[in-house]
């Protein structure tokens, strides 16, 4: 179609989410699905770091669509599972980094990084030439509408449903970009993986074998738990 052939497959209108619409889970004895939709793993990566490739390529995405750099400061806003994937991302390119967040025990995976933190109600009141936000929350957004500097840039990575209204007069008043991001490059996540650029272990609570599923579920469903594993051997 006329999206296919401008290279904006992702966003073609007659996809079926890369060929898995109508087919079983992953949770089925037999799935089946396009060749090209498969990623050799080197053996290097486990099986427990696998299952973060997609938010990884998630958060490369944003260098697809950004040019940042050691002259750039950015807040990455959000201390859930992505937003920490996100800041490690952010991290590698040597931008002058921020992670912002509410939870001093989430945000201390990125210390131990040597990436710098606060959390919200902190200061000084900086501005950033990029803001990306990853808190899943309309208040993240107006976060960073009010962090990121006149003509800068923000990045939506949160999506979220509901009828909250929002000032979005700084947006025209301060001539600021707002840019969408969604999926990503497998390939630079994987090798992200490979070379430990970004680690994901710690970000695991449990690893639970299949038979305590609904057991995993409820530890998943719980507030603060970043990660839950179900081990499919």
């Amino acid at each position: 179609c006329e999206y296919c052939r401008q290279g904006l497959g992702n966003h073609c209108p007659n996809r079926k989410v890369l060929g898995i619409l109508g087919k079983d889970g992953a949770f089925a004895d037999y799935v089946t699905l396009p060749v090209a939709n498969l990623h050799e793993l080197p053996t290097s990566i486990s099986n427990l770091q696998a299952v973060f490739v997609e938010p990884i390529a998630s958060a490369f995405r944003i260098l697809e669509q950004v040019d940042t750099g050691p002259n750039d400061k950015v807040a990455v806003l959000g201390d859930g599972k992505l937003g920490l994937l996100v800041a490690q991302v952010m991290a590698g390119t040597g931008c002058e980094l921020t992670a912002i967040g509410r939870h001093p025990e989430k945000l201390e995976i990125l210390a131990k990084k040597k990436i710098k933190t606060r959390l919200v109600h902190e200061g000084p009141h900086q501005k950033f030439d990029l803001c990306v936000d990853c808190t899943g929350s309309p208040k993240g957004l107006e976060l960073a509408l009010d962090l990121v500097r006149p003509m800068g840039k923000i990045v939506l990575k949160s999506t979220f449903a509901g009828g909250e209204r929002l000032n979005l007069s700084p947006l025209v008043v301060n001539e600021v970009v707002l840019l969408g991001s969604r999926c990503g490059p497998f390939k630079r996540a994987i090798e992200a993986l490979q070379d430990g650029a970004v680690e994901v272990t710690t970000m695991v609570a449990k690893v639970y074998n299949l038979e305590e599923a609904i057991k995993a579920f409820g530890l998943a469903s719980k507030k603060g738990v970043l990660k839950v594993v179900l081990d499919m051997t």
